[in-house]
């Protein structure tokens, strides 16, 4: 999740092109509702790929149809997974990489073209501006109230490894690189349909908590009670204590409980997944 401190890089205004070269990567599961949204503001790429992970909808015929290229891949449970493989099959260098829940403005394209061209040696990628909705509405309040910058826009060349794990951005750059965050304007921010129900929001954070506590162990973090504690006040801060608007929106007021209620569940995740490795430490020297 980001912070959003990083500093702000401007966008010269693009010119028109008729071809951007720069692949999209959408991964797909059972999403096939969605992909006329998603895919049709991306058809002017270059190249457009979806990676389709053993959906048993009509997924990628819907993206054949709308004209992307269409990779099998076996079922993960979420996109990151895939990158390493699907990566070094696109043409271009530049890649965005995009979820099938969300849209992007009409003028992402240009901007993204052009930003890619203007993008100095030592700049691996940007962290594009999302919006977040929440069943079908704009999420007012909580950390997913704000635009959140995220690193989906990169050059493949100049990020040393891929990451795989659940909310650990990027991945390992080369030396001396850099990913600065986008300014936040109409034509770059991104609108993410997170959400269209308790339901699904429930399934999937379930499904992420599964791998939370290794992906935070990798990241450098260790489980102590004194830091779940530090991190819940924080968050309870962040998302509800702070927030006089949130009590007359009871959705969002439960989003805010959710946020508090997931956190508490990952850092349990991260402390089970250390006990896990002490154990098979402890077994090996046996």
């Amino acid at each position: 999740m980001s912070t959003n401190t990083a500093e702000r890089v401007s966008v010269a205004k693009p010119e028109a092109s008729e071809t951007i070269p720069i692949t999209a990567i959408v991964v797909v599961f059972n999403e096939a509702g969605l992909l006329p949204a998603c895919l049709e503001p991306l058809m002017r790429f270059d190249e457009v790929i979806v990676v389709d992970v053993a959906s048993t909808d009509d997924s990628a015929e819907v993206a054949k149809e709308l004209g992307a290229h269409v990779i099998e891949h076996p079922w993960v449970p979420f996109g990151e997974k895939t990158l390493p493989t699907v990566i070094p099959k696109a043409k271009h260098d530049w890649i965005v990489q995009v979820d099938p829940d969300e849209v992007v403005p009409a003028r992402f394209l240009e901007v993204l073209r052009s930003t890619a061209m203007s993008a100095g040696d030592d700049v691996a990628g940007f962290k594009i501006p999302f919006r977040y909705y929440f069943r079908g509405r704009p999420i007012k309040t909580t950390r997913y109230g704000r635009i959140i910058h995220v690193p989906r826009f990169f050059h493949r060349k100049r990020v040393a490894s891929i990451n795989t794990r659940v909310h650990s951005g990027l991945g390992e750059l080369l030396k001396g690189m850099t990913v600065p965050s986008l300014e936040d304007t109409a034509d770059l921010t991104v609108r993410h349909y997170w959400f269209e129900s308790w339901s699904a929001l429930l399934a999937r954070h379930r499904t992420y908590l599964q791998h939370e506590g290794e992906a935070r162990y990798t990241k450098g973090q260790r489980f102590t009670w004194t830091g779940l504690v530090k991190a819940l006040v924080l968050c309870a801060r962040e998302n509800l204590l702070n927030r006089r608007d949130i009590r007359a929106n009871s959705t969002e007021w439960l989003l805010a409980v959710f946020i508090l209620g997931y956190e508490t569940k990952a850092h349990l995740a991260l402390r089970a997944y250390q006990r896990h490795l002490d154990r098979r430490h402890e077994s090996s020297k046996a």
